[in-house]
């Protein structure tokens, strides 16, 4: 009986095969559109229109707004210029030499700046970080170095440097470590205890465990470090720049505004608006790009 029963199980399975088997040779349609690859459309494009198109809308609206505020009279046309005006001061200052140069100086200074808290931000959180005793042993001192705010520190800093380019460097670093620090340090403490701990079973030695478990899940941390220093980067240079005379936008805004130059002042003013988005979408770009698990993790659209 046994016999009887497994002949019976053999032929059931016989005859299932024989009813797959045809499945799985198919090439029917189903099968076609499954391996087919799938044609391009423009949706990809057209939300690269509509990203554009609210900083496009927002940036006509505001310009709206302030050409009816100064036509109506409540902002007073000797210190706000109309916008015709102002585009027009713009265009001039884009066809300067003057203009290009004071760009370059306050965008290197600000880039230059971030690279170096970087350099010396990222490699120090991370000893830090892994290093319960040098995490509790410079912990205050960090916190007490932090909220010194930049423009303390500007009477020193002229003292040693003087008013050139190594000023405002050394300010631009001062203020972009800490975030860039801070953030190291807690992205590699915050590293998945249990993703260490199966490491540390396979024997993978100090190295590849940062490399292939601690790097990975800091570099969010990082990530989001750069942004918030490369934002203050700009700002500190542009306002070392416009306190100490320091060559760059602040002290063409400077000479604008002691020269009565209302409009240019503005334009300028503009023009530093958008380096900030510039720089600010240039690092966004590099980071999507170096670490993309980096910037789906942290929200960011590169």
């Amino acid at each position: 009986m046994d016999t009887e029963a497994e002949r019976r199980v053999d032929q059931d399975d016989r005859r299932s095969l024989r009813a797959v088997r045809p499945a799985q040779r198919s090439t029917g349609p189903r099968q076609a559109a499954r391996h087919d690859p799938a044609p391009v459309s423009g949706g990809g494009r057209a939300r690269a229109g509509r990203r554009w198109l609210w900083p496009l809308a927002s940036a006509v609206l505001a310009l709206a707004v302030l050409q009816l505020a100064v036509v109506a009279g409540a902002l007073p046309s000797r210190y706000f210029p109309d916008v015709p005006e102002l585009l027009s001061a713009f265009g001039a200052a884009l066809g300067t030499g003057v203009f290009w140069t004071a760009v370059l100086d306050t965008a290197g200074c600000a880039a230059a700046g971030l690279a170096l808290a970087a350099l010396i931000a990222v490699p120090t959180g991370v000893f830090v970080g892994r290093s319960g005793v040098l995490f509790h042993a410079t912990r205050f001192i960090i916190e007490f170095l932090r909220p010194i705010p930049v423009v303390a520190i500007i009477p020193l800093v002229v003292l040693l440097y003087g008013t050139g380019f190594e000023a405002t460097l050394f300010l631009v670093v001062f203020a972009a470590v800490f975030p860039i620090l801070l953030q190291t340090v807690y992205g590699v403490r915050d590293t998945d205890p249990v993703a260490l701990a199966t490491a540390r079973s396979y024997r993978l030695g100090r190295l590849r465990e940062f490399l292939v478990v601690v790097l990975p899940s800091a570099l969010p941390f990082v990530v989001t470090g750069l942004r918030i220093s490369a934002s203050l980067a700009l700002l500190v240079a542009l306002s070392a720049e416009i306190v100490i005379g320091a060559p760059g936008l602040g002290q063409q805004i400077v000479l604008a505004q002691s020269g009565n130059a209302t409009a240019q002042m503005y334009a300028l003013i503009l023009a530093t608006g958008l380096v900030g988005v510039l720089f600010n979408g240039l690092l966004a770009r590099a980071a999507g790009m170096a670490a993309p698990w980096a910037a789906q993790r942290r929200g960011d659209e590169s």
